[in-house]
């Protein structure tokens, strides 16, 4: 079987591009594959993907694949080779628990040209497959992070059955394949960019810092709008920063704002007012630009002229010698959007409350935007969300936040299954989403420290975790944070249950860390804490822009009630159902 499909295919090749030449050369998007001078463009229709892989390589075996993580087991990889005759053959193949390759019976991708690029350079390998494939063993692309795989190799083969791809010098690109339709907006001429960067900070030397920095924004008579903005990477820093945020100082322009560079738990009271997200950036983040019906407003005396620029420093080597400039570029202009976007925080308070045993395969932390914030906060017409930055230390891998209504979940307002902490985008939503006043939103972050031996704690350091999303919505409001975490005396109840009946050594006299970081942990009271997590009341963040609290009582209330809940069985809008299983096994 494995040689028919391979002939199959390897008699319809040449030197030649195929029929489809227009189709790609309009190909919409591109991205370097990491580590090396090949390069991936793609693009989709409602039905299909198109890829095409330019290869700088003169190895005569090329790989191009998608896994969950960038895994080379349980991998779906189209290959092309060169055999002992110098015929070359492409193959659709699947990889098992262990690695290895093997045929696809149903070859779901089309070769539609491979060619040699002039001066015997490399190789253009272009291919295509339905969006949506009920083969079993294609990968299902979706709309969160896709991890690209490739290789090279520099011998020739008889064919790729039966060849362990974990030998192979693999390389992981991550990439958004299904990118949002909605318009990203236009840049018009008369824009001005606002550099706000550290100056020559000396990075501590130790594993987790967060750097604080005024910075005096230019004097804007008239109200602007923000519509984009980028991070500015040091050369030398790129491995240490790990994410950053400018604030706006909404605070009385009579208020004496200090000139402030040091660490942020060192700051003066005087810049708490700081706290007004205008630019977020993260770890893998491109460019960010507004939609045409908003942006962010600064200038005329909307705040006192200042921002703060806050910076996350992951050091783990203790590095002194690290000099670092970095920042946000903001472009900003006078012809204004309709509406005025901001942005809002949503997730899990940071506090060793939630936090996560070792040796778990998938534990699952909830922040929840309750609906009395929700119906307080927000205005009678409601907000609407266009952009999302789902964020996360080193074990999640899995986040989402979900849209509650009436006790009803309604589609997620985004997700990101195979989510990976080192490719942290601002993306567009599929479609903007609106949020009206007592809608619940509940962001679920899923991590697995299966290979820990220690408790993570919830925290600010790269070795705790959080659990965070930035919505970034129209019209601006006060409303700046919507967070929660298990309440206190919930989390007190079940340190009680442990001293009594498995005998933990914790007590009421120690810190929430400390009673943690006293058990021993196992199946039994790992699940345990699931459950107190999820059932028990909650103590919630509701808080305007300069940090003060929305008006009510935010202490020990209950989670929304969920009628219908999907963790355990997500529904996929893509997956064929069962009558599409049975017509496509039936023509296999």
């Amino acid at each position: 079987m494995a040689l028919a499909l391979m002939v199959l295919i390897s008699c319809c090749l040449g030197n030649s591009m195929g029929g489809k030449t227009e189709r790609y050369r309009s190909l919409r998007y591109h991205s370097q594959i990491t580590s090396t001078e090949h390069e991936l463009k793609w693009d989709f229709s409602e039905k299909m993907f198109f890829f095409e892989l330019t290869v700088r390589s003169h190895d005569p075996v090329v790989g191009m694949g998608f896994s969950d993580h960038g895994e080379s087991s349980n991998a779906d990889f189209m290959v092309t080779w060169l055999d002992s005759d110098g015929k070359r053959h492409v193959q659709d193949t699947w990889t098992d628990s262990y690695s290895i390759m093997h045929p696809d019976v149903h070859q779901s991708y089309t070769v539609d040209g491979v060619r040699s690029l002039d001066a015997d350079e490399g190789m253009i390998f272009r291919f295509s497959r339905d969006r949506k494939s009920c083969d079993l063993q294609d990968y299902h692309i979706d709309t969160g992070t896709t991890h690209v795989l490739m290789f090279t190799a520099p011998y020739i083969m008889a064919a790729p059955e039966m060849v362990n791809t974990s030998a192979f010098n693999l390389t992981t690109t991550r990439v958004q394949i299904l990118k949002s339709q909605v318009d990203p907006g236009e840049i018009p001429d008369d824009t001005q960019t606002i550099d706000i960067r550290n100056n020559y900070v000396k990075v501590p030397s130790m594993e987790t810092t967060y750097w604080c920095s005024i910075h005096r924004m230019p004097t804007m008579r008239v109200k602007k709008h923000i519509i984009k903005y980028e991070g500015l990477i040091s050369s030398g820093s790129e491995a240490i920063v790990h994410h950053m945020e400018v604030y706006s100082c909404e605070v009385s322009p009579r208020v004496t704002i200090p000139n402030y560079s040091g660490p942020c738990n060192s700051k003066p009271r005087t810049i708490s007012g700081c706290s007004k997200v205008i630019g977020a950036w993260a770890m893998g983040a491109k460019s960010f630009s507004y939609p045409n019906e908003a942006g962010i407003p600064v200038g005329n005396m909307i705040s006192s002229g200042y921002v703060m620029l806050e910076i996350h420093y992951n050091n783990p080597n203790m590095r002194s010698d690290v000099v670092d400039s970095s920042g946000i570029r903001f472009t900003v202009t006078d012809q204004l959007r309709p509406y005025d976007a901001a942005i809002m925080e949503l997730g899990v308070t940071y506090d060793p409350r939630q936090s996560i045993p070792p040796r778990s395969d998938k534990f699952y932390l909830e922040g929840v935007c309750s609906e009395r914030c929700s119906d307080r906060g927000l205005p009678e017409g409601g907000i609407t969300v266009f952009a999302s930055q789902l964020h996360t230390h080193l074990a999640g891998n899995r986040v989402r936040t979900m849209h509650i209504r009436d006790g009803l979940q309604l589609k997620d307002l985004n997700g990101d299954k195979h989510y990976s902490p080192h490719f942290q985008e601002i993306r567009l939503l599929q479609e903007p989403v609106k949020v009206l006043p007592g809608d619940a939103l509940i962001t679920e972050c899923e991590y697995s420290t299966w290979h820990r031996d220690n408790l993570t704690l919830g925290g600010f350091a790269i070795s705790e975790e959080m659990c965070v999303n930035y919505i970034h919505y129209y019209p601006k409001t006060s409303l700046e944070v919507c967070k929660a975490t298990i309440s206190n005396s919930a989390i007190q109840r079940f340190f009680t249950m442990m001293a009594y009946y498995m005998k933990a050594k914790t007590n009421a006299y120690q810190s929430v860390g400390e009673n943690f970081q006293s058990m021993k942990w196992n199946p039994v009271n790992s699940r345990l804490l699931q459950w107190f997590y999820d059932t028990m009341p909650i103590d919630a963040e509701c808080k305007h822009s300069d940090g003060t609290y929305v008006q009510g009582r935010w202490s020990h209330i209950s989670k929304p009630r969920v009628w219908l809940s999907d963790r355990y069985n997500p529904i996929d809008e893509h997956e064929c159902d069962e009558k599409e299983l049975e017509r496509f096994f039936r023509t296999t």
